[in-house]
């Protein structure tokens, strides 16, 4: 296997410790430039990995001089400098891979494939990552009305669903009042996962497209979100409003029924229809009439318990 000079000497030696600063600061040096190289070669993952170690033994030393790689024009490079400073991991450091994640969360060109390298790296840090995906969401949700920016604050909710808790509650209520379908849908995931108080209020309001404000994409797109959204929140307080939204709704026409099948989607009736059972826990595929009835045996029995007893 190839070894770079500096990589060689190193791995030779055993050791990086005990070295005065100005050895070090070459030996550094020279580590950095080989893993230049290394990466504009396309040497072999093994060769930069072995690179990348004993940079990681340098710490601090070594995290100076990485923080210009990951600005430049080459994305195996900025990776190589993100996973050192990442195992490094000092609060600076740190830092600077979050920022870099950031810049990096989609990739320009669009498309279905539009995932940059920073959103799988984002979800490693988790919680330390939400206050500057904050001021990243505010920053976009700010600016004038552009596809990428909704592609790019789409996927820092998609991001904070993972987090535990409430941690990315502010994210996820600033992204459900967004003019922009899919960070609405998305949004309304998170809320329902989320729940606590005011989830059910918040999910319900964006059922009701006559007081919506979205500007693109057409309302069905958002509210499949909004009603997955209810279904992870589970409380039965919404199979009304779901109800009264299929019978809204009407029969489930042959075009539409085309349209979801071409957009890889079930049609908005079915999402209904699931989310309804999966909160009674029962198999009522829709039947207008065994929901109603449902409906009626839950306000019976809610009606019963207040009953002071004899």
């Amino acid at each position: 296997m190839f070894l770079f000079p500096a990589a060689s000497f190193l791995l030779a030696s055993g050791c990086v410790a005990n070295v005065r600063p100005q050895d070090e600061k070459e030996s550094v040096d020279s580590l950095v430039h080989d893993l230049r190289l290394a990466a504009e070669q396309s040497r072999s993952i093994s060769e930069i990995n072995q690179i990348k170690l004993i940079l990681i033994k340098h710490g601090e030393a070594a995290a100076r001089r990485l923080y210009p790689l990951l600005v430049v024009n080459n994305e195996r490079l900025n990776e190589s400098a993100a996973d050192i400073l990442q195992a490094i991991g000092t609060p600076e450091a740190t830092d600077a891979v979050i920022d870099y994640c950031l810049r990096t969360l989609a990739n320009p060109g669009g498309g279905k494939d539009d995932d940059g390298p920073g959103r799988f790296r984002l979800y490693h840090f988790g919680v330390v990552a939400f206050p500057k995906m904050l001021q990243a969401y505010r920053k976009y949700a700010a600016q004038p009305l552009l596809r990428e920016h909704y592609r790019y604050m789409m996927k820092l909710v998609e991001v904070s669903h993972a987090m535990p808790g409430d941690t990315a509650l502010p994210l996820v209520q600033e992204a459900l009042s967004s003019s922009y379908g899919p960070v609405v849908s998305v949004a309304a995931q998170s809320r329902g996962k989320i729940g606590g108080p005011g989830a059910l209020a918040e999910l319900l309001s964006l059922l009701d497209i006559s007081k919506s404000k979205i500007l693109m994409s057409g309302p069905n797109d958002y509210r499949h979100g909004v009603i997955e959204g209810l279904k992870l929140l589970g409380n039965r307080a919404a199979v009304e409003p779901l109800l009264n939204l299929l019978i809204q709704l009407g029969p489930l026409s042959q075009d539409a029924a085309s349209v979801a099948a071409r957009m890889l989607r079930p049609p908005i009736h079915v999402t209904i229809v699931e989310a309804i059972d999966k909160i009674t826990g029962q198999n009522l595929r829709g039947d207008v009439a065994r929901i109603r009835q449902w409906l009626n045996e839950q306000s019976s029995q809610k009606a019963q318990s207040k009953k002071p007893s004899p």
